[in-house]
C-alpha cells in the first residue's frame, strides 16, 4: 500500500472515529433549550456551560421531572425556594408552571446567580443549590474542607465535570 492511501485512510478512519466520539458527547451531554440558556444566563451573568451542566445533573433535560422530595422541572426548584426567586425578581409564583422550560430556567438560573454572589466559590455555590444554603454556610462556619454529605459531593463532582465538557466541547 502506497504512503499516501495509507494516509488517505488513516485520515478517513481518525475523522469517522472523532465523528462518533463528538455524537456519542452530543447525546450524553445535550445542550436542550440553548437560546433560552443563554439569553437567561447573560441577563444573570452565569455562564451557560454551568446553567447546562446544572440541568444536566437535575432533570437530565426532562421539563416534567419531580424529585422524590418535590423538586419540579428542568432545574429541579423545590417550590418554595421558586417562590423566593420570583419574589425576588418580581415574577409572578405559579407552582403549576415550573414545568414550563423558560419559567424554570428564569427562577433556577436566578438562583444559581444568588448563590454565587453569596459563596466564594463556585463549588460552594454548587453544592448549596444541592444541599441548601444553610447546610453550606454551617460547613464553612465549621472549617469542613471537605462536604460532609455523600450526595452532595457526588453532586458537585457531577456538575463540574459536565461543566467541563460544555465549556470545552461547545456541543
Amino acid at each position: 500500500m502506497s504512503k499516501n492511501l495509507w494516509f488517505t485512510r488513516s485520515l478517513a478512519v481518525l475523522s469517522a472515529v472523532l465523528l462518533l466520539f463528538y455524537t456519542a458527547l452530543c447525546i450524553r451531554y445535550p445542550r436542550r433549550y440553548r437560546d433560552t440558556v443563554a439569553r437567561i444566563s447573560a441577563e444573570y451573568s452565569v455562564p451557560p456551560p454551568l446553567v447546562h451542566a446544572v440541568i444536566f445533573a437535575e432533570s437530565g433535560y426532562n421539563p416534567n421531572a419531580v424529585s422524590p422530595k418535590g423538586a419540579v422541572g428542568l432545574m429541579q426548584l423545590m417550590p418554595q425556594t421558586a417562590r423566593f426567586c420570583a419574589l425576588k425578581i418580581n415574577v409572578a409564583f405559579h407552582e403549576e408552571k415550573l414545568t414550563d422550560p423558560h419559567y424554570n430556567l428564569q427562577l433556577g438560573v436566578f438562583y444559581l446567580s444568588y448563590l454565587l454572589e453569596k459563596f466564594n466559590s463556585e463549588a460552594d455555590a454548587i453544592a448549596a443549590y444541592n444541599a441548601g444554603e444553610g447546610n453550606v454556610r454551617s460547613w464553612i462556619d465549621r472549617g469542613l474542607t471537605e462536604i460532609p454529605f455523600k450526595e452532595t459531593r457526588a453532586y458537585v463532582n457531577k456538575v463540574l465535570s459536565a461543566q467541563k465538557i460544555y465549556r470545552h466541547f461547545r456541543l
